[in-house]
């Protein structure tokens, strides 16, 4: 059982007035000198001072845990008058070990003296920081600037010090987790990267006066990967989060709002991944980008991943992402939902990058049953389908689709456009009335959209015009059609309120209408719907967000500039003939580009999602000269009539589950996003190619040629094949698969760039290694060269192509690297080692 001191015991007052110092550190001192112990700091305030001028009020000593009360009531407060520079707590000595403390306040006074005072000093090995709240220091809250090995800070807070909140620097096996630094005058968390990897979790960074969290090398090499998960890092007085001189990192799933600067700004950083983060209302402070890339001094940033991020600007965000400045290239930017920014969503145009699939906005899609779906701040589009549903916008300019059933729509605030496809989708008929209800439709902001049923102007309810009254009983609107469709439906929707004096033909979507015949229907540059007829019309939509309708017929569709949507509604609409080999009823868009977030409607078919043709997919082919892209089911119909669209261009990266609009899957049992998780599995050519895998649990293959591979999140596999491969796997349990000697080898050694010990494995078992050892029978021996900062694992036997298998990782794991980091062999295998033929020994 661990042994208790109580500093009362050693005289200890904790009456807010008696300094306590020497009572404190005899306690401290007892429980060292027993072998270590638990010094209980009670309720109260106990007040502290640098009494003997050693710098530090009070000296953690090995084994010793000085722990508050755990109700927040223990307070370490800094006596008046303080002087020079000192700490409040200090574990002083590199070799100090096995120090804690937990669940205590300090306040340090910092109106109190002239000294620059840290709260929180920290050195040594195996100290766990929990629970310790340090406020009002003119320095450094939390300070391990000089390096410690498996440091523990968690569920701490800085507040109101004058510098940093926390200084970590050259950290080695450490943990940084669930704490707040808040209002501190210079970086909330700054941490200069060592050599060893190390992950910033769930951390809060808020009004600091510089950066939220500043994460940067003195160095250009050697860099550990460090990556910051989660956490909300607001109204700071630069970026929200900073890298400079990085060399592999990440940025995921971070909340980052209201900061002055950037959100995210990778400063010559390189090999970062920023993903699944959600960015809004920063550049408070001026014009910048939510996520800036850009060099810093000399220090290039290279090879960048930014992905599956929603990014919304405030009043001054010029872009969603742009790369600034020379010495930047290889950026990947995808699956970014981008909205609200002044110059535009992207800025990516150097050597090298490449850019695809970022939306404009969110799609949600709801089930068969009635769901209940609650948009966010962003430009949502949210699918009730089936059932009786409660669609709330929410903020941000929504499209709102209830689809079948009896809804219930609230747009909330922004500009909201309520669409109905299909008559059934809100109607009265002789058997009843299944409307739906617009619980907040605002004249001055909204569109009803019932263009692709014909309908933009109001009147006496025949003829294509709507019926606009009011009942004074419910206290609402209907805008209706007194003409039914053959199936006895007629359209009728209810608007809360009375609206009869302030809704006009302007809240309704614009409507170009063509007739049976060959039609040439020429849009205005508003944005408007245009339904052709069932001829071989020919439309050109001009500029404005438009949504193009060609119907029945082989149609030639122009959308034009702006972000333009191509809606189908049956799947004759577009159609090839397989009894008779014919393309006249097959569309034609001339124009299609996704990533200007053109859409493709498709959800009034049926078709659920994009795969092989069948079962309800839609197939994406591109012809053999490249230049035709095909959107086509491979599932005729009785008539030989099979749905097919061909776009000129290739658009094969750009045809995705966000520019492809489909329905719900009818077994679907939960409301879905347009942002899900999904695995890449990508191989590369004989030539150096540079693979990227995405949030899931990813498998890259290099095959031949010196390839570079990314795995990022995830647990990834990652197989270099022929070549000098450079390799890294980033968060998650990653996998490194060696198939051949030739696919490693002194001369041609593959490179792992951030290898982490009981977490990632190396597969060698294919070559037939059996174990670790000297490099003889079948084994694997360790090597490590200092000058190179490298770990070599060699065999020493070599096969018919006369090579010996080595692979090196960049850092020093020749004390650490175990069995158990390895997938062997087993060890009665008569797998033949590294070769071609049978195996033979060459000792060196």
């Amino acid at each position: 059982m661990t042994e208790v001191f109580d500093v009362r015991n050693y005289g200890a007052k904790g009456d807010g007035v008696t300094d306590d110092t020497l009572a404190i550190q005899k306690a401290i001192n007892a429980a060292s000198a027993a072998g270590g112990g638990q010094v209980i700091i009670p309720e109260g305030t106990f007040v502290v001072s640098d009494s003997d001028g050693n710098g530090s009020a009070l000296i953690l000593k090995n084994g010793v845990e000085l722990s508050g009360s755990g109700d927040a009531g223990s307070t370490l407060a800094l006596a008046n008058g303080a002087t020079g520079t000192l700490a409040m707590l200090a574990v002083t000595s590199a070799a100090s070990h096995d120090v804690g403390v937990s669940n205590l306040n300090l306040d340090a006074n910092r109106s109190g003296g002239s000294a620059t005072v840290t709260g929180v000093r920290l050195q040594g090995s195996d100290v766990t920081i929990d629970g310790v709240n340090v406020r009002n220091a003119s320095g450094i809250g939390f300070d391990a600037s000089s390096g410690a090995e498996a440091l523990v800070i968690r569920n701490s807070v800085a507040q109101n010090n004058g510098l940093d909140g926390f200084k970590l620097a050259d950290l080695v096996n450490s943990t940084v987790q669930d704490n707040r630094a808040l209002d501190n005058g210079r970086n909330g968390i700054n941490v200069t990267v060592g050599s060893d990897a190390l992950t910033l979790a769930d951390n809060d960074a808020s009004g600091n006066a510089a950066n939220g969290l500043y994460l940067h090398s003195d160095s250009s090499a050697g860099n550990g990967f460090v990556n910051v998960i989660g956490g909300d890092v607001t109204d700071n007085g630069l970026a929200g989060i900073r890298l400079r001189g990085i060399e592999y990192g990440g940025v995921n799933r971070v909340t980052a709002h209201g900061n002055q600067d950037s959100a995210v700004e990778l400063q010559g950083s390189s090999h970062v991944n920023v993903a699944s983060n959600t960015l809004y209302d920063n550049a408070q402070g001026g014009a910048a980008a939510e996520v800036t890339i850009r060099a810093y001094d000399d220090q290039a940033a290279v090879q960048n991943l930014v992905y599956d991020n929603v990014i919304s600007g405030g009043a001054q965000s010029t872009y969603g992402i742009a790369e600034v400045g020379s010495l930047v290239s290889g950026t990947l930017v995808f699956g970014n939902v981008i909205n609200y920014t002044s110059s535009g969503d992207l800025q990516v145009s150097s050597p090298g990058s490449q850019v695809s699939n970022n939306p404009d906005g969110l799609i949600v899609q709801g089930t068969a049953a009635g769901d209940s779906i609650q948009g966010e701040r962003w430009n949502e589009l949210l699918m009730g389908g089936a059932g009786n549903d409660t669609l709330h916008g929410n903020g941000g300019d929504d499209v709102l689709v209830g689809g079948a059933g009896i809804d219930t729509l609230t747009g909330g605030t922004g500009s909201d456009v309520f669409r109905f496809d299909r008559i059934s989708d809100s109607a009265v008929s002789a058997s009843g009335a299944r409307s739906d209800l617009i619980t907040d439709f605002d004249v001055a902001h909204d569109t009803l959209d019932i263009a692709s049923l014909g309908y933009s102007q109001l009147g006496d309810g025949h003829d294509g015009s709507l019926l606009l009254r009011y009942d004074a009983g419910s206290d609402l609107t209907y805008l209706e059609s007194l003409d039914a469709a053959a199936n006895g439906n007629r359209f009728q929707v209810r608007l809360a309120g009375d609206l009869t004096s302030t809704f006009t033909d302007a809240n309704l979507q614009p409507l170009i209408s063509g007739t049976s015949h060959n039609n040439s229907l020429v849009g205005t540059d508003a944005d408007e719907t245009i339904k052709a007829g069932a001829g071989r019309d020919t439309v050109d939509a001009g500029a404005g967000g438009d949504r193009l309708i060609g119907g029945a017929g082989g149609d030639t569709l122009t959308g034009g500039a702006g972000a333009d949507t191509f809606v189908y509604t049956t799947r004759t609409d577009s159609v090839r003939n397989d009894n008779s080999d014919s393309y006249a009823g097959r569309d034609l868009i001339t124009d299609f580009n996704g990533n200007a977030h053109d859409k493709i409607d498709v959800s009034a078919l049926g078709f659920t999602g994009l795969g092989n043709g069948y079962d309800g997919t839609l197939k994406v082919v591109l012809n053999q000269a490249g230049d035709m892209t095909a959107l086509k089911s491979l599932e005729p119909d009785a008539n030989g009539n099979r749905f097919e669209i061909l776009l000129a261009g290739d658009h094969t990266n750009e045809l995705t589950a966000t520019s492809v609009l489909f329905a719900p899957a009818t077994d679907a049992q939960q409301v879905t996003s347009s942002q899900p998780i999904t695995s890449v599995n990508a191989v590369g050519t004989d030539a150096a190619n540079t693979l990227y895998g995405d949030w899931g649990n990813d498998v890259l293959d290099g095959a031949g040629g010196n390839d570079q591979l990314g795995g990022n999140a995830g647990d990834d596999v990652l197989i270099g094949g022929a070549g000098a491969d450079t390799l890294t796997g980033g968060s998650g349990s990653d996998r490194f698969v060696f198939q051949a000697a030739t696919d490693s080898y002194a001369g041609s050694s593959d490179l792992i760039q951030d290898f982490t010990v009981g977490v990632d494995r190396i597969d060698v078992s294919a070559l037939g290694f059996t174990g670790l050892g000297d490099g003889d029978a079948h084994s694997l021996s360790l090597a490590y060269n200092a000058n190179t900062d490298r770990t070599y694992i060699r065999g020493a036997e070599t096969g018919d192509d006369n090579q010996r298998f080595q692979l090196t990782l960049a850092g020093d794991y020749s004390q650490t690297l175990a069995g158990g980091d390895f997938v062997f062999a087993a060890a009665d295998t008569t797998v033949a080692v590294i070769g071609q033929g049978v195996a033979h020994s060459e000792h060196s």
